[in-house]
């Protein structure tokens, strides 16, 4: 019996790559799925790092939810604060897209013999509030067929 949940060969899924501004100040560089950006407010145009990029915050009005300085600083609108984590979006692509059952080990381990880069070829996103599955996405059109045949 095949884990595979999804992932056809035809079509090709949007990935945001970005990075999450924490409420400490931390970066982080990763890829998001559009469910990542559920219910954030429309996006603002900004520069991140000299380049046009997309600002995507929520709605966090509570007492208990820090105060955001670098995504703040980022808008250039005096009063105008964000509270709560931030996501700066710098590209979008897309990629052939896999969702298969397990953590993220699992998912390495059914393609790990295809010897793709990860990062460069292939990447790799939980899936779901439980993370009890993993996406897998795959740039080239040959490496797509070869993960869909190995999981």
């Amino acid at each position: 019996m095949s884990r595979i949940k999804t992932g056809r060969i035809e079509t090709k899924a949007k990935i945001y790559i970005g990075t999450r501004i924490s409420t400490s100040g931390m970066l982080k560089t990763d890829i998001f799925h559009q469910s990542d950006l559920t219910n954030s407010y429309l996006p603002v145009p900004v520069t991140w790092e000299g380049w046009p990029a997309n600002l995507h915050f929520w709605s966090w009005r509570s007492r208990k939810t820090p105060f955001n300085r670098v995504a703040t600083d980022l808008i250039k609108h005096p009063g105008f604060t964000i509270q709560g984590d931030a996501i700066v979006i710098t590209q979008i692509e897309r990629w052939h897209q896999f969702r298969v059952e397990g953590d993220l080990n699992d998912a390495r381990e059914m393609i790990d013999h295809l010897g793709m880069k990860e990062g460069v070829q292939v990447m790799f996103k939980p899936s779901g509030r439980h993370k009890t599955h993993q996406y897998i996405y795959v740039k080239p059109d040959n490496d797509a067929f070869a993960v869909r045949l190995a999981i």
